[in-house]
């Protein structure tokens, strides 16, 4: 419920911000960035109190729907109408690929390793996957 409430939150947040193409790039990063810290804060803050977790969980959340929102835009400004359907189905359908193994993925993380740890790995990877795309767009940047 509280991931939800922060998709929610974020969903509402994200249309706040007027980004330019380059800026909304960078934002993804930051949101990456973001989501990763709060979600590492999740099993560090769990033995102190249950609504920090949900709290950490959701700004977690907030900042992966901020994420999203900004990515599908940035897709939709990249791409000129005439190849924007096809590009859309191809992201629908590696999404629709991904989600349930994704969750079988995470099913067999949980059940080998516990929750607590997997709070751990899915903070990481958030943060790994800034760094990527903090790479990708100093890259960018200098063509």
């Amino acid at each position: 419920m509280a991931s939800s409430l922060g998709g929610i939150a974020g969903a509402f947040l994200v249309q706040h911000f007027k980004l330019g193409k380059k800026s909304m790039e960078l934002f993804i990063a930051i949101c990456f960035v973001g989501a990763g810290v709060f979600r590492l804060l999740v099993p560090l803050t769990a033995s102190l109190s249950v609504l920090l977790i949900l709290l950490n969980s959701a700004v977690s959340s907030l900042w992966l729907t901020m994420m999203n929102t900004d990515f599908e835009a940035l897709v939709q400004v990249s791409f000129s109408s005439a190849v924007l359907g096809r590009i859309e189905t191809i992201n629908d359908s590696i999404l629709s690929v991904m989600i349930p193994l994704g969750t079988m993925a995470g099913g067999l993380v949980v059940d080998r390793l516990g929750a607590i740890s997997t709070q751990y790995i899915y903070g990481v990877t958030l943060l790994l996957a800034a760094v990527y795309y903090l790479g990708v767009v100093r890259h960018k940047a200098k063509k």
